[in-house]
C-alpha cells in the first residue's frame, strides 16, 4: 500500500507540473459555530421534538470526540455513527468532521482534507446542497459531475479544472462509493492519481450498508489497512449499521479492525420511535393484481404511498395496473435517465408538501438517503437492511399517525436481484407485526445470524497482499457487464450537447489538444445525464441507432434515441423494451 500511494503522489505531481498548475492553498475549514448558524436558519420557525432530537445526537456525538485524548485518537482511525433515519446524520457528521479536523490539526499542524464517500449519485446531488451552503470549497466528482459546479472562480482554463478535478484538488471532496473504492483497488493511472489525497484525510462513508454484501470483508479490511498505512480518519454512518468489522477480522490476521461509535447510547434513540411497522403479508406469492388489491384494501384515499418492487420489469407492470386503475401514481427506477429521475423526486416533495394523495412506484434506487416522506409504505421481500431503509421513507418526520404500516410482501424476484443475499432469513425474523422500536434488536439478530456464513472470496485481497495488479483490477463495486449506454434525446439541451460533442470530436481528429479533449470529457458527462444502461439482452426486440448512423463518421460508445422517435423507446417508466425480463434490476 506505501508503494501505490508513492506512485500515486508521483502521477500526480507529475500531472500537474506538466500543466504548469500550481497545488492551491487550502480553504480555511468553517468552524462549529458556523453549522450551528446554517442548523439554525435551515431549520427556521419549525420546532419540533424531531429537532430537539437532532441536536442532542449533535452534542453527544462532539461529546464522544471531546472525551478521546491526544493518544486515543492518534490510534483510533474507525469510528461508526448509527442513528435512525431522519436523524439529521448528515449536519451531525459534517460537526463530527470539523471537530476532528480541528483536533487533528492541533495534533499534527496540518488540517485534514474532508471527504465524503455516498453510494448514489441521487443522493450526492441532495447532500451537496448542504455542503456548499457549509463549505467555502466543495468539490463533487462523480460520472455525472460538471466543472460548472467547481467554484475556482480564477480557474479559467478547462484542462486546468479537469486535472484539479482528477487529482482531487481541493480539501473537502464529495464523491461515490465507486469513484472512492476503485481509486483504491485498481492499476489504472488515471484513478489512482487521486489515492494521495486520502492520506490524513477524514473519510465519511455515508449509507455503509449499500456497499454490496458479498464485499463486506475484502472493502472492510481494506478500510482497516489503508487507516493504518495513510493515516485515515473514517466514519461508517447509516441507520442499519451491518457487521462490517466483523467480516473485516474474518480476512485480517495480524491487527485486528475495532471501531468507536460515535453516538455511545444509539440504541435508546431507536428503542424511542413509533413512526412506522412492519407487517408481513407472506399468505403467498404475490402477482400485480395481488399487490394492487393489497394497496386498495389498505391505502385511504387521501394518503400518499410509497410501493417499492424488486426489479424493473415488475415496477412497470406495476404502475401501468395502478394507473388503469384510476390512481395517481409516479414513477422511479435506473431505467430513467438521470434527469427525469430528479424531476420524480422534486415532483414527490412538491405533491407530498401539498398534501395531494399519490402513489410512487419505484425499485430499491429510493432506499437510501431520499429525504421524502410518505403516509403508508409497501415493499417487496428484500435484505432487512433494505426492507428498514425503505420504511425509512414513511412517517420520517414523525408527524404522521404512530406506527404507520410498512406491508412486507413476497413476489418471487428478490433472488433475481439480491443473489448474494439471503432474502430467506429476512422472512424468518418477518413473523409478526414489528414496530419501529424494536428494529435495533432485529437488526443485530439478522447480522449476527448472516456472520455464520463464512463462505467468502480472498482472491482480490490476495492479490493486494502479494501486489498482483491483474487480480485487483478485477475488482468492480457494480458489474456492468453486457451494458450498453443508450442516449435519450428528449430536450434541446441535450440536443446542443450532442451537436457540440460531434463538432469537438472532428476538431480533435485534426487538433489532438488537451483542451479539445477535455471539452470532450465534460459534453461526456452532460451526455451521460440522458443517457440509461440498458442490458444488451433487453435490446434484442426494440433496438436504437447506433451513434454513427445517427451522426454520420462519429464513432462513439452509444446507442441513440433521436429526438423524432423518443415515444417508440421511451416514456414514464424509461426505456421501453419488450423483452421484459431482461430489465436491469
Amino acid at each position: 500500500m506505501y508503494f501505490n500511494t508513492f506512485f500515486s503522489s508521483l502521477i500526480c505531481f507529475d500531472k500537474l507540473d506538466s500543466a504548469g498548475i500550481y497545488r492551491r492553498q487550502q480553504e480555511k475549514l468553517p468552524t462549529i459555530s458556523n453549522l450551528d448558524a446554517y442548523i439554525l436558519k435551515k431549520s427556521a420557525g419549525r420546532k419540533s421534538n424531531l429537532q430537539t432530537q437532532r441536536n442532542e445526537i449533535k452534542c453527544k456525538v462532539l461529546e464522544t470526540i471531546d472525551k478521546l485524548s491526544d493518544e486515543e485518537l492518534k490510534s483510533t482511525r474507525i469510528f461508526t455513527f448509527t442513528a435512525p433515519t431522519g436523524a439529521g446524520k448528515t449536519l451531525t457528521s459534517v460537526a463530527a468532521e470539523l471537530r476532528l479536523a480541528e483536533r487533528l490539526k492541533n495534533i499534527y499542524g496540518v488540517e485534514p482534507n474532508i471527504i465524503v464517500a455516498i453510494p448514489f449519485v441521487n443522493i450526492l446531488e441532495q447532500t451537496k446542497e448542504d455542503y456548499n451552503s457549509i463549505f467555502k470549497n466543495v468539490l463533487v466528482h462523480h460520472s455525472l459531475s460538471n466543472m460548472k459546479e467547481y467554484k475556482e472562480s480564477d480557474m479559467t482554463n478547462l484542462h486546468e479544472k479537469e486535472l484539479l478535478t482528477d487529482t482531487w484538488e481541493s480539501n473537502v471532496i464529495m464523491t461515490t462509493f465507486v469513484q472512492f473504492f476503485e481509486s483504491i483497488l485498481t492499476a489504472k493511472n488515471n484513478k489512482l492519481m487521486k489515492l494521495n489525497k486520502m492520506s490524513g484525510s477524514i473519510v465519511v462513508l455515508d449509507e455503509i450498508q449499500s456497499l454490496p454484501f458479498q464485499y463486506y470483508p475484502l472493502l472492510g479490511a481494506v478500510i482497516k489497512k489503508i487507516s493504518d498505512y495513510y493515516g485515515i480518519w473514517f466514519i461508517l454512518m447509516t441507520a442499519t449499521q451491518p457487521k462490517i468489522i466483523d467480516y473485516a477480522n474474518m480476512l485480517l490476521d495480524n491487527s485486528k479492525m475495532s471501531a468507536i461509535e460515535l453516538l455511545q447510547d444509539e440504541r435508546r434513540y431507536f428503542t424511542e420511535l413509533e413512526r412506522t411497522m412492519l407487517i408481513p403479508c407472506f399468505d403467498k406469492l404475490y402477482e400485480i393484481d395481488d399487490i394492487a388489491k393489497l394497496i386498495h384494501k389498505t391505502k385511504p384515499c387521501d394518503k400518499n404511498a410509497l410501493v417499492v418492487v424488486n426489479t424493473i420489469a415488475y415496477s412497470i407492470d406495476l404502475y401501468n395496473k395502478l394507473t388503469k386503475d384510476g390512481h395517481r401514481v409516479l414513477y422511479l427506477s435506473t431505467n430513467l435517465i438521470s434527469v427525469d429521475r430528479k424531476k420524480v423526486i422534486e415532483e414527490c416533495q412538491k405533491l407530498i408538501k401539498d398534501r395531494v394523495p399519490f402513489i410512487l412506484v419505484s425499485t430499491q434506487t429510493i432506499e437510501a438517503g431520499v429525504d421524502l416522506d410518505f403516509d403508508i409504505g409497501y415493499r417487496d421481500l428484500a435484505p432487512l437492511e433494505s426492507i428498514i431503509q425503505v420504511a425509512g421513507r414513511v412517517n420520517r418526520n414523525g408527524k404522521k399517525n404512530p406506527f404507520s404500516p410498512v406491508y412486507v410482501f413476497e413476489s418471487g424476484k428478490g433472488t433475481l436481484v439480491y443473489k448474494f443475499y439471503r432474502i430467506d432469513k429476512t422472512k424468518k425474523y418477518l413473523n409478526r407485526n414489528i414496530p419501529e422500536n424494536e428494529y435495533v434488536d432485529l437488526v443485530e439478530s439478522y447480522y449476527s445470524e448472516l456472520l455464520e456464513d463464512k463462505s467468502y472470496d480472498r482472491e482480490i485481497w490476495e492479490g493486494i497482499e502479494k501486489l498482483n495488479y491483474e487480480v485487483v483490477s478485477k475488482f468492480r463495486l457494480i458489474d456492468e457487464q453486457f451494458v450498453q449506454d443508450v442516449i435519450i434525446e428528449i430536450d434541446d439541451d441535450i440536443s446542443m450537447a450532442l451537436e457540440n460533442y460531434c463538432k469537438l470530436r472532428k476538431e480533435y481528429s485534426i487538433n489532438k489538444s488537451y483542451e479539445i479533449r477535455d471539452k470532450i470529457k465534460q459534453t461526456n458527462k452532460l451526455i451521460n445525464q440522458y443517457t440509461v444502461k440498458v442490458r444488451t439482452n433487453k435490446l434484442v426486440q426494440n433496438m436504437p441507432w447506433r451513434f454513427d448512423e445517427v451522426y454520420s463518421y462519429i464513432d462513439a460508445p452509444y446507442l441513440i434515441v433521436p429526438k423524432p422517435n423518443v415515444s417508440q423507446f421511451y416514456n414514464a417508466t424509461g426505456f421501453i423494451s419488450e423483452n421484459k425480463d431482461a430489465f436491469m434490476y
